[in-house]
């Protein structure tokens, strides 16, 4: 994990370092929420404010696997289980090099390796179960500012410095071979977890993976057997390039899937609508009812939109295949030729 501070010496030396200075978490309607943050007072983000979504996280273990989900650029990741870290980090659980999040929140951390040297803001002492309840009532977006100051004015909220859509920060540059040979499995990369190219080179296929704003074009040089289009962070809707090759790859008999954004951009390419949930889905043990079979499956989730299940109806061709318990949104489809 890259560093900007040195490991703390002991857990004494660390939860002494996650009380540096007081935090406020401020929300467009003028909610606050105070804790403390491992920063120095006069630290320059401190003054400038830390901006980003927030997004609560339900599950009671895989802290690690959270906190290096691409997927949550940008966001400020709320654990809502009362301790965190209180288990030994492990680096072959972590899906990407760093933390792409913007701040860590728990009510309370642990000492160990991935915090102490952990490269971005962690936030303590917050009651995170007001704040969830909070996060669940209020149904508009969920924007935070982080800031040792006042609240600032409700229109700063529109025009912050928001990161959660730069998928060049998560995805590569150039394409790379994982797998040589002929018609590879190519992956679209648009934040990909460590854990689904595992799943893929499990596969024994020729896997190639390429940079988020590919042509159709290149994709199909390839003659791919499969694309895949990986999770990501960020509003689907605004994609629009993305969309558009999705709509290409479409149209020919090349065989597409996708997890968590590539779901949703197939969901776009198709002309279905995608919808923001209130708060989103992210955690463990969320139940799924598959249609195909009627079994309930017990999943690993993290996504902050969904397809809107009226505009697929309206559709000929893709069918809802599972659906949340929770929430009924629809957790997967497939088109029926």
């Amino acid at each position: 994990m890259p560093a900007n501070l040195p490991p703390a010496i002991n857990d004494v030396d660390f939860l002494r370092s996650l009380k540096k200075s007081k935090i406020f978490l401020h929300f467009s309607d003028g909610t606050t929420f105070k804790g403390f943050i491992n920063k120095d007072h006069n630290d320059p983000i401190l003054k400038t404010g830390i901006w980003g979504e927030a997004a609560f996280t339900t599950g009671m273990s895989g802290y690690e696997e959270t906190a290096t989900d691409p997927s949550f650029l940008g966001q400020h990741i709320i654990y809502t289980t009362a301790h965190v870290g209180n288990y030994p980090s492990e680096a072959k659980v972590r899906q990407s090099k760093k933390c792409h999040a913007t701040s860590l929140i728990a009510r309370n951390f642990s000492y160990n390796e991935f915090f102490a040297t952990c490269d971005i803001p962690l936030i303590s002492g917050v009651d995170t179960r007001a704040l969830t309840r909070y996060m669940t009532k209020t149904k508009d977006h969920h924007s935070i500012l982080s800031t040792d100051a006042r609240p600032p004015k409700k229109e700063a909220f529109s025009n912050a410095p928001y990161i959660y859509s730069d998928l060049h920060r998560v995805s590569q540059n150039l394409p790379v071979v994982l797998r040589p040979g002929e018609n590879p499995i190519v992956v679209i990369n648009y934040g990909v977890k460590e854990a689904i190219l595992s799943e893929l080179y499990k596969l024994e296929r020729p896997l190639v993976t390429v940079p988020y704003d590919t042509s159709a074009k290149n994709i199909l040089a390839y003659q791919p057997s499969l694309v895949f289009l990986t999770n990501g962070p960020g509003d689907p809707r605004t994609y629009k390039e993305q969309i558009k090759v999705v709509e290409e790859l479409l149209k020919t008999p090349t065989p597409i899937r996708g997890i968590c954004l590539g779901h949703q951009l197939i969901t776009l390419a198709l002309g279905a609508k995608i919808i923001k949930l209130p708060f989103g889905q992210r955690g463990a043990n969320h139940p799924v009812f598959d249609h195909q079979n009627g079994n309930i499956v017990i999943t690993s989730q993290n996504h902050g939109y969904a397809a809107d299940y009226d505009s697929l109806k309206g559709l000929a061709g893709p069918v809802v295949t599972h659906t949340s318990l929770f929430d009924h949104s629809v957790e997967g489809l497939a088109l029926i030729s």
